[in-house]
């Protein structure tokens, strides 16, 4: 009786897995509309992707869209459509690290900026947050659209390496 019982339990493990593996996938990546009225066309809107990502050596950021235009953004989209027009996007940052990196993450204290961004959507479009590190642990933020072109915000130059390795890399390249 107990043999039996095993295999109706693993495949009932099996199955609740597939379940929970499936719904994160599905609520991973869902659209919000943040307009009023029926969905429209995707050639009647444009598409926002929602998050920007920081990888550093010893933490990670995640920059989201929290508002747009003043309504909240749902936590669980990863894009967001919009009418076109002029908008704006209030920006919300979250900082994860190894816990033993904490002393060390709490003294660099990543940082953003700017908190707010005006851009023009245009329909048919998509658009996406960018970043760069303009000083330790000191992030720009703007608004590209699919071509690459900034369209909210200011793409800054990347921080520059320190003097001594570019010396370094300059006699190594000798």
């Amino acid at each position: 009786m107990i043999a039996r019982g095993r295999p109706q339990l693993i495949g009932t493990l099996y199955s609740v897995v597939i379940f929970g593996l499936a719904l994160l996938v599905l609520t991973s990546c869902t659209t919000m509309q943040a307009y009023p009225g029926p969905k429209l066309s995707p050639e009647k809107v444009a598409v926002i992707e929602r998050r920007a990502q920081i990888f550093a050596l010893i933490y990670g950021m995640t920059i989201y869209i929290g508002t747009i235009d003043g309504a909240v953004v749902d936590a669980t989209a990863s894009e967001v459509e919009v009418l076109p027009g002029l908008h704006e996007l209030t920006l919300v940052g979250q900082t994860s690290h190894p816990l033993w990196a904490t002393p060390l993450v709490l003294m660099i204290n990543p940082k953003f900026g700017p908190g707010k961004l005006s851009f023009r959507a245009e329909a048919g479009r998509t658009y996406k947050l960018a970043t760069v590190e303009v000083e330790t642990g000191v992030y720009a933020v703007w608004v590209e659209n699919d071509a690459g072109e900034v369209v909210g915000g200011i793409r800054p130059s990347p921080k520059a390496p320190p003097k001594e390795k570019m010396e370094k890399e300059i006699r190594d390249a000798e």
